[in-house]
């Protein structure tokens, strides 16, 4: 069973996604569907950003000192 979850993982997770973007299309529409799909990427994006450019370390460092 494992190994059938591994090897078919990005199907499992694309149909998740698939499963997801439905049913929030139903319940709450398309418009505010996109909106908060194009929220959720703004927001991967700038947590990546933040990451990747160590905007924060500095400053997590001088708060535990």
């Amino acid at each position: 069973m494992k190994e059938l979850l591994k090897t078919n993982q990005s199907i499992l997770i694309g149909g998740v996604v698939g499963l997801l973007f439905a049913l929030f299309f139903i319940t709450i529409g398309f418009f505010k569907t996109l909106l908060l799909f194009v929220f959720t990427f703004i927001g991967s994006y700038g947590g990546y950003y933040v990451k990747k450019s160590g905007l924060l370390d500095g400053f997590l460092s001088k708060k535990r000192n």
